[in-house]
């Protein structure tokens, strides 16, 4: 890490210790959700012998490279990880390339534009969007399609990139992003966990459990004090029934 890095992190730790002993324990339920590096056995639990629709499923980034000895870094990682756990995955993404690609590894994959209404019949058990929703500009389009994809009890998977979290803000604070996003310059949007928890529910999407996810030290340490400064959040969402 560069010398003002260093220095912001002892700043960052210093204030997320005195505000949580300030603080103490809060009442609201994102406060209470767990820490983890290992989300994976999360995953199986949820996917084993069901029906998966994958939502963006040509990421090949490295954003699971804290389990690298249960997940080969290799290309469609994400995608053949779901195919080798669940009884079926059929996936979409809008990059023509790299569906194309896909097919000829022979996934089962197609083309749509998650921005605009798209038409799969097929009803699913569980619909994953792991690291895509920061590409979405369209997110109330993005969740009426989800709803049309998804089982009356199925569940709803997001792991989205926190706009809290520690290195998003030493990037901002320290004037590193140049108009982009530190972590991808093709994201449109950032989410920071309680407004995004927020606009779900304003949508018809409850949050059963929620996870904070840290990838790397300096995180893991200040987010023992401070939750909502991990890098990742993860959520486990079902519609409610009267948007059904």
């Amino acid at each position: 890490m560069k010398i003002s890095k260093i220095i912001y992190f002892f700043v960052q730790l210093t204030a997320s210790f005195f505000s949580f002993i300030l603080k103490g324990a809060s009442s609201d339920a994102i406060y209470h959700f767990p820490l983890t590096r290992n989300y994976i056995p999360i995953i199986n639990n949820l996917i084993k012998g069901r029906k998966v629709l994958n939502l963006g499923c040509s990421e090949t980034s490295a954003v699971f490279k804290v389990n690298q000895s249960q997940i080969p870094q290799k290309k469609y990682w994400f995608h053949e990880y779901l195919s080798n756990q669940a009884d079926h995955v059929f996936g979409v993404d809008i990059d023509t390339l790299k569906i194309n690609d896909m097919k000829k590894y022979g996934f089962n994959v197609e083309k749509f534009d998650l921005n605009s209404k798209i038409e799969i019949n097929t009803k699913y058990d569980v619909v994953i969007a792991h690291h895509l929703v920061e590409h979405i500009s369209n997110i109330k389009t993005f969740i009426s399609n989800i709803k049309r994809c998804l089982n009356k009890d199925g569940v709803f998977i997001i792991k989205a990139f926190n706009g809290r979290g520690w290195a998003y803000d030493a990037s901002v604070d320290l004037h590193d992003l140049n108009n982009t996003d530190y972590s991808n310059p093709k994201h449109v949007m950032t989410y920071a966990p309680i407004p995004f928890i927020n606009m779900l529910n304003e949508n018809g999407l409850s949050v059963k459990r929620g996870y904070f996810i840290c990838s790397n030290r300096y995180c893991s340490i200040i987010s023992f004090f401070n939750k909502t400064k991990a890098d990742d959040f993860f959520l486990i969402c079902e519609f409610t029934d009267d948007v059904r």
